[in-house]
């Protein structure tokens, strides 16, 4: 008898939740309300990718300075806007041809900068370029600061193990 006392009023509640309707203002209420949202995530969504975007352009526009300089095979890291390091990991030793090689790339590199500077705003303070010797090892460093809206190179470092280079880079400039 309890049991047919449930079955009744489970069933008695199952029809008068069933025999509800919702008006065709409601429906519509309710449905205008979850494109609204949909919109307006798809927008936050949308702001947040344009965001990111913009914030990449400085990083891209380095990126494409560089590979032009200096080929294709350069790799970067970044810190906070801070600085950025481009590794040009196409290997060069310490000849006086590797190294005329090397300040010529550094030459045009420099001079391609004010493109770069003009078109796009580079928060980056410092801009490091290493190349490597052919056993991974840093072979020269240039490192350029940002000061009154252009690059000026700061220093450089050669590898204490190839003193030469230093006398080869003397010789470069000097023709």
């Amino acid at each position: 008898m309890k049991k047919l006392c449930i079955i009744m009023a489970l069933s008695m509640l199952s029809v008068t939740a069933c025999s509800q309707t919702v008006s065709k203002e409601e429906y519509e209420s309710v449905v205008a309300e979850k494109e609204a949202l949909e919109s307006s995530a798809a927008a936050e969504k949308l702001d947040r990718v344009n965001k990111e975007l913009n914030d990449s352009k400085p990083l891209v526009a380095v990126k494409s300075w560089a590979e032009t300089a200096f080929g294709s095979c350069s790799t970067f890291a970044s810190s906070d806007n801070q600085y950025i390091q481009c590794v040009v990991l196409s290997k060069k030793d310490s000849t006086a041809d590797s190294v005329k090689t090397i300040q010529d790339n550094m030459v045009s590199a420099w001079r391609l900068l004010p493109t770069i500077l003009t078109t796009y705003d580079i928060p980056y303070q410092y801009l490091y370029v290493r190349f490597l010797n052919q056993d991974n090892t840093p072979l020269i460093e240039y490192v350029f600061t940002k000061s009154n809206g252009s690059y000026d190179l700061k220093t450089f470092t050669i590898d204490p193990a190839h003193p030469e280079v230093l006398q080869y880079l003397m010789n470069t400039n000097k023709k």
